[in-house]
C-alpha cells in the first residue's frame, strides 16, 4: 500500500467520523496558530497569547454549552464553570482534592524524573539552586495560569472527553476507565510541542501527559492534572537553572 493509499484511507475514515474529523481539525489549527504565535510575537506576549487562543477554543466546544456537556467533558472547574450557583464548600473539596493528588504523584515520579533527566543531559555538575521564595512563587503562578490550566483545557478537557466519543474508554487501569483517546490525545499533545518549538526531546511530554490523561479519567476533572503539570514544568526549570544547564 503506497503513501496515497494510506492518506486517502485516513480521508474517508475522517468523513466517515465527523466527531475524529472535528478534533483533528481544532487540534491542528490551534497547533498552527500557537507555532504562529511563538515564531512571531514577542516571548513576553505569545505565551498570554496561546494561552487565550487554547481557552477560546475550549470555550468554543464547551464551556459556551449546557452544563452536561461541561460535566462530562470534567471542565466544571469546581462549579465555576456551570450556570448553576457556585457552592464555596465543593470548589473548596475538588481544589484540595486535586492538589493532594498532584503531590502525591509528584513525590513519586520526581526521583525517576531527575535521574532519567540528568541521564539525558549527561549532567555532572553539582546542584545548586537558590531563587528566591517570590521567583519560585511567581514561576508556579505563571506555569497554572498561563500554560497548566490552559493547555489541560483543551487537551484533557475538551480533545481526550472528545475523542471517548469516537472511542469509548475499554480498559480499567488503576480504578480508572480508559481508551484509544488517552493516547492519540497524548500523541497529539507531544506532535503539538514539537511543531510550536522543534526540538525532537520535547516528544517525551508524551509521557506525562498519559499521567494527566489518566488523572483526568479517575477524578473526573482536570484539577490534578493542572497541578501536576505546572509541577513538572517548575520542577524543571529548577533542574535546569540548578545543574546550570539554563
Amino acid at each position: 500500500m503506497s503513501l496515497l493509499d494510506v492518506i486517502e484511507n485516513m480521508k474517508h475514515y475522517l468523513v466517515r467520523n465527523p466527531i475524529l474529523m472535528e478534533v483533528v481539525m481544532t487540534v491542528s489549527a490551534v497547533t498552527a496558530l500557537s507555532a504562529l504565535m511563538i515564531h512571531w510575537l514577542p516571548a513576553s506576549h505569545a505565551t498570554l497569547a496561546v494561552a487565550i487562543l487554547f481557552l477560546a477554543a475550549t470555550w468554543w466546544h464547551v464551556w459556551r454549552k449546557e452544563d452536561e456537556v461541561v460535566r462530562q467533558a470534567g471542565l466544571q472547574v469546581g462549579g465555576m464553570a456551570l450556570s448553576a450557583p457556585l457552592e464555596m464548600w465543593s470548589l473548596g473539596a475538588a481544589l484540595f482534592r486535586s492538589i493532594v493528588w498532584a503531590l502525591g504523584w509528584m513525590l513519586v515520579i520526581a526521583g525517576p524524573f531527575m535521574i532519567g533527566w540528568r541521564v539525558w543531559w549527561r549532567v555532572e555538575n553539582t546542584f545548586v539552586f537558590s531563587a528566591p521564595p517570590l521567583e519560585c512563587a511567581e514561576l508556579l503562578a505563571s506555569q497554572l495560569i498561563l500554560v497548566a490550566f490552559p493547555e489541560e483545557a483543551f487537551y484533557r478537557g475538551y480533545v481526550q472527553s472528545r475523542l471517548e466519543q469516537v472511542w469509548s474508554p475499554c480498559w480499567s487501569v488503576g480504578c480508572a476507565k480508559v481508551g484509544p483517546s488517552i493516547w492519540v490525545t497524548s500523541v497529539m499533545f507531544a506532535v503539538a510541542h514539537v511543531v510550536a518549538i522543534p526540538f525532537p526531546e520535547r516528544l517525551a511530554v508524551f509521557f506525562p501527559s498519559l499521567l494527566f490523561g489518566w488523572l483526568r479519567a479517575r477524578l473526573g476533572g482536570i484539577g490534578a492534572a493542572v497541578w501536576l503539570h505546572a509541577a513538572c514544568n517548575c520542577y524543571s526549570d529548577m533542574l535546569g537553572r540548578g545543574y546550570g544547564l539554563y
